[in-house]
């Protein structure tokens, strides 16, 4: 893990499940913070907008930042 600068972690069904968080997946972002690492949220879920899903992981106590996040609209806007 020492040698990556970038983790790419899917949303659902890794860090979450439904309206929970999934156990260790609070600490693993605290983890790669702390390290100093790249994190990139991807979900294939088409249905919640970018602002959505921000707002829902916050609410569950996730600490991220907006741009971390990748929605298939974002990966079509940028194709």
């Amino acid at each position: 893990m020492k040698t990556y600068q970038t983790f790419i972690l899917d949303i659902d069904g890794t860090l979450i499940r439904g309206d929970e968080v999934l156990p260790g997946a609070k600490e693993l972002l605290i983890l790669l913070r702390q390290q100093q690492k790249q994190i990139i949220l991807a979900t294939n879920n088409p249905a919640d907008s970018h602002l959505q899903i921000f707002e829902r992981l916050m609410k569950m106590g996730l600490l991220i930042n907006k741009h971390e996040i990748v929605t298939p609209i974002d990966a079509i806007n940028d194709f």
